[in-house]
């Protein structure tokens, strides 16, 4: 079974707790001012299941340093950074009711899923030869 290396484990983990501490400065301290459970629990979703992301990537990927399957990792990690970001400002817009579609952080997502598509197709690639 293949482990994470010391380096990894520490890494994931300072990349979840700072992603948790971000989130939980930009909109705990907004939790006040929902007036109805559901945004409550979005939010908290929000704030705690992104940073979950983004550390359970950093184990994929140093799992699988220096292995052809890595690249598309990071790519993917990449994208997961942007989806956190903008993830991270939604909520906190929302939150304000600052928020309308079609605004500049929705850009966050789209490059988002171009890094993981992006990575999906050098994977793809990788196992076609």
């Amino acid at each position: 079974m293949l482990q994470p290396q010391f380096g990894g484990r520490v890494v994931a983990l300072m990349v979840f707790v700072g992603a948790l501490a971000l989130s939980v400065i930009f909109n705990l301290n907004k939790f006040d001012d929902l007036n109805s459970f559901v945004p409550y629990v979005v939010t908290l979703l929000y704030t705690v299941g992104d940073p979950l992301l983004l550390g359970g990537t950093v184990i994929i990927a140093s799992i699988l340093a220096g292995g052809e399957v890595a690249r598309p990792w990071w790519l993917v990690l990449i994208g997961l950074i942007f989806y956190y970001l903008a993830d991270l400002i939604y909520t906190y817009l929302v939150v304000q009711e600052q928020y309308a579609t079609g605004d500049v952080i929705d850009i966050g997502w789209l490059l988002a899923f171009g890094f993981i598509a992006v990575a999906a197709l050098m994977t793809r690639s990788i196992f076609k030869e």
